[in-house]
């Protein structure tokens, strides 16, 4: 395992994508996702074979910027057995529950990073991946925190619907108001023209 081949995993990789005959039972899953990992973990270069495939295998979130920059620093400390969780990830966790949609997206995002930490404790060893308890107490701190959230934003929306309701029904009432008073206006002429007639006639 600690041979690397001529050609690295990324190309490989690519080379059995394009090369491999399934039948129909069969399928690739995300293959690119996993050739975008080996890609950026190409210039890490004393990163030994085994540790790479642990790290194309693991669940990390390719979408997100964030998690594959973490990624890169997961396996930068390998070499030197040693990975810890940047610190500057856990503060998030001391502002309290999310209050918009991009504080839970934030809070989901470092919970996913973590996830893939501790998965690739497992696999590496826990005597490597130095903070996996860290890791584990602060993705419960993180479904806390999320629920939290999730409650106070759903209370707050309730009540913009209320007040939201309550204007319309003003509005409502001031237009059967204006409504009411003009016929009214338009009642008290017809009576008047009526009279101006009687008088007319007499």
């Amino acid at each position: 395992s600690n041979l690397r081949p001529d050609k690295s995993l990324s190309k490989i990789l690519e080379f059995f994508k394009d090369h491999v005959i399934l039948t129909e039972s069969f399928f690739l899953t995300e293959m690119d996702s996993r050739i975008q990992i080996a890609n950026s973990l190409e210039d890490i270069t004393d990163l030994s074979w085994s540790d790479q495939l642990y790290f194309y295998a693991a669940p990390i979130a390719t979408r997100h910027p964030e998690a594959m920059e973490a990624t890169r620093h997961f396996a930068r400390g390998c070499p030197k057995n040693l990975v810890e969780i940047p610190r500057e990830l856990l503060s998030r966790t001391k502002k309290g529950p999310p209050r918009n949609d991009r504080d839970i997206q934030r809070l989901e995002s470092l919970h996913k990073i973590l996830e893939c930490y501790v998965w690739l404790s497992q696999k590496i060893g826990e005597e490597v991946f130095v903070d996996v308890e860290l890791a584990r107490g602060t993705m419960e701190s993180i479904s806390v925190l999320i629920m939290q959230g999730l409650t106070l934003l759903t209370k707050s929306t309730k009540s913009r619907m209320k007040a939201g309701e309550k204007r319309r029904q003003r509005q409502q009432q001031k237009q059967v108001s204006q409504n009411g008073g003009g016929k009214a206006k338009e009642k008290k002429y017809t009576i008047k023209q009526q009279d101006g007639k009687k008088k007319k006639r007499k």
